[in-house]
């Protein structure tokens, strides 16, 4: 999937179709910012920064960090009610070295209400433990 540059006019009066997909590019692009590197790999993942590792809880970390860092700036400009409804993390089954972290958001828009599904894949070699068995992997 291609994202393009979010558009930058307030005057253009938006569909919720609209705004759901600058929220898609915006969480995408202001993920890929702050958990590492430049680029998002749906291949590769992006590395985790060191604020997560060591963490006892990851998970829980994440979506606090998700909630009170991330959505209050996307949902800014919006004009739109985001919610987390579900975060839920999954190995990818290619390679242990890869989480996918699938974010359910619950949007509402005037009298509309969605439900939308944002899956960013994540690498975990500096993050390894989220799983058993790439922790015992590393230990080995």
């Amino acid at each position: 999937m291609i994202y393009w540059p979010l558009e930058k006019s307030k005057n253009k009066i938006r569909t919720t179709t609209d705004k759901l997909e600058i929220f898609q590019q915006k969480i995408f692009h202001r993920l890929n910012c702050e958990l590492g590197e430049r680029y998002l790999s749906p291949d590769y993942g992006t590395p985790f920064r060191s604020q997560f590792a060591g963490c006892c809880n990851p998970e829980e970390k994440f979506e606090k960090f998700l909630k009170n860092k991330i959505l209050p700036e996307i949902m800014d400009n919006l004009e739109i009610q985001i919610e987390l409804a579900s975060l839920k993390f999954s190995l990818i089954k290619k390679d242990i070295h890869y989480v996918e972290i699938a974010m359910l958001f619950s949007v509402t828009d005037s009298s509309n209400s969605k439900s939308i599904w944002v899956i960013v894949p994540i690498a975990l070699h500096r993050f390894p433990i989220f799983h058993p068995e790439i922790k015992n992997e590393t230990n080995s």
